[in-house]
């Protein structure tokens, strides 16, 4: 029974008796012993891999991080919008008083070329 174990799965053919054989046989021993020590690393390092509360914590950062750059550029924009519409306010102001400025000049030169009469006082 040992020996078609033997011959069966390490593929050597055991003889009673012979140096060599025998040392064979250690040498596939540590063959197989050397794979089965690779699988069985391999399966811890695929079992021992991150849990479920890890994978759910780091989605929850994700999500958080998420939403704080969605505040974040919310926040941005309206700042811009905001300093966007004061240097529009700006514009504006110095328009009208350029506009008004121009309206008195013109008034002045009418009442200078008598088109006009002078405003009371």
């Amino acid at each position: 029974m040992i020996l078609i174990f033997f011959r069966f799965f390490f593929g050597v053919y055991i003889k009673t008796h012979t140096f060599a054989l025998k040392l064979k046989t250690k040498t596939t021993m540590k063959k197989v012993l050397s794979i089965v020590a690779i699988a069985s690393l391999a399966v811890a390092t695929v079992a021992c891999g991150p849990s479920k509360a890890d994978l759910e914590k780091k989605a929850k950062e994700q999500a958080d991080s998420a939403r704080a750059a969605f505040v974040q550029d919310s926040t941005t924009q309206a700042a811009t919008t905001a300093a966007a519409q004061v240097t529009a306010d700006s514009l504006k102001a110095v328009e009208t008083a350029k506009a008004a400025e121009a309206a008195a000049v013109a008034h002045e030169d009418s009442v200078k070329k008598k088109l006009i009469k002078p405003a009371k006082k």
